[in-house]
């Protein structure tokens, strides 16, 4: 059985590269929910399966942001770092999984 393998391994800190590693069939998949992303407007996201490479399987969500990276949405969004000395701090933070992240991502921030 032939499945869709990608592990997805974020910065550990600040300046460190983060790391996209799936076989040929997974990586197709990402490119499609990048694209599906990019083909809305308001708020778009692409969602496919994978699995890591223990069997388990996951859903990856592709979200498209175009808010202001100074006054909008991103400056809110949660850092994506691992570290213990670098992890999101900010108690009010937007994580992806956040229900304040599912609103309207192109909307101007109030």
């Amino acid at each position: 059985m032939k499945i869709d393998l990608l592990h997805i391994y974020g910065q550990r800190a600040h300046h460190d590269d983060a790391f996209i590693v799936g076989n040929r069939n997974a990586l197709i998949q990402v490119k499609k929910a990048i694209e599906k992303a990019l083909s809305r407007e308001e708020g778009a996201e692409g969602i496919i399966a994978v699995s890591v490479n223990d069997g388990e399987g996951y859903d990856l969500e592709i979200i498209m942001d175009n808010s202001d990276w100074i006054k909008g949405r991103w400056s809110k969004r949660a850092v994506p770092y691992t570290a213990d000395y670098a992890v999101e701090k900010r108690e009010d933070a937007i994580y992806p999984w956040s229900p304040e992240n599912k609103i309207n991502h192109t909307q101007e921030e109030k």
